[in-house]
């Protein structure tokens, strides 16, 4: 749990935007839900010296503090690691697909010593990789949304102005489904989103399973959507630099990043037979 003394160390300079802070979860396996965490944290006196590697680290070569999922006594545990740390090793920014203004990397703890004082230790009652899991899964949704709203408006503004046949493209029917089907994909997409946030704050026992539904529902739209928009757009579209063609390389992130949609189904499914609390 974060302390009174942890919470103005780090949380005024971060929430203000001083100071870039980011979270290494996923481990060799990637798989933190079924996987036990490999990252150790070994106290010697006032120091705590940790050991691990961490995969797919956003903000990893900029940010100023990770805090890093791991354990300690057996326990989990979250050890703030400042930028600089001896022992703390960052890997090169990772090229991707998708996402080009996200810089993401590996980061590797050798020995890395941090004061005890920088340990964060959730409560016993608490599941603290669930917890960011969870939270990052929500992060996706709305990722999601952003890039259906992004290809929808393109799509719509493209099929209004691009004339073939001496009138715009928009007045085809055929487009005109494709973007009625966009544009139900997309709503349907809020609204479900828009559920898992409320669910959250009213029912945390049903946040998971609902976010699950939402991250599988409101990612794989947004491929779909994309997709649709690039067909709308045709050569338009696949121009690099527009913004059909932008989601249409993200969209796919949304699906294997935090719980991948496969494992995500896993554990919709369970919960639909009562195997899951």
């Amino acid at each position: 749990m974060l302390l009174s003394h942890q919470k103005k160390k780090w949380l005024p300079a971060i929430t203000s935007g001083k100071l870039l802070g980011t979270v290494g979860l996923s481990e060799e396996s990637l798989n933190v839900d079924n996987a036990p965490l490999a990252t150790l944290g070994v106290k010697n006196g006032s120091k705590v010296e940790i050991n691990g590697r961490k995969q797919y680290v956003v903000n990893g070569p900029v940010a100023d503090w990770i805090a890093v999922v791991g354990s300690m006594d057996g326990k989990p545990a979250i050890f703030m690691v400042e930028k600089g740390t001896p022992g703390l090793i960052v890997g090169k920014r990772t090229a991707t697909i998708g996402y080009g203004g996200v810089v993401i990397s590996t980061i590797e703890l050798k020995n890395c010593d941090i004061p005890a004082g920088h340990v964060i230790i959730p409560p016993d009652s608490q599941n603290m990789p669930g917890i960011l899991r969870l939270w990052e899964n929500q992060v996706l949704i709305g990722a999601s949304l952003g890039l259906m709203k992004a290809s929808f408006e393109s799509a719509r503004k493209y099929a209004k102005a691009h004339k073939t046949g001496g009138k715009p493209i928009i007045a085809f029917q055929e487009i005109g489904f494709k973007l009625s089907e966009m544009l139900t994909l997309f709503q349907t997409s809020q609204l479900l989103a828009y559920r898992t946030a409320w669910i959250t704050e009213k029912d945390p026992k049903e946040a998971e399973s609902l976010t699950l539904c939402a991250k599988v529902f409101c990612t794989e739209s947004a491929e779909q959507v994309a997709g649709e928009a690039m067909r709308i757009l045709g050569g338009a579209g696949y121009i690099a630099g527009n913004a059909v063609e932008q989601a249409f390389r993200c969209a796919k992130y949304g699906q294997i990043a935090g719980t991948s949609t496969e494992i995500a189904r896993v554990k919709i499914g369970d919960t639909a037979l009562g195997l899951r609390n």
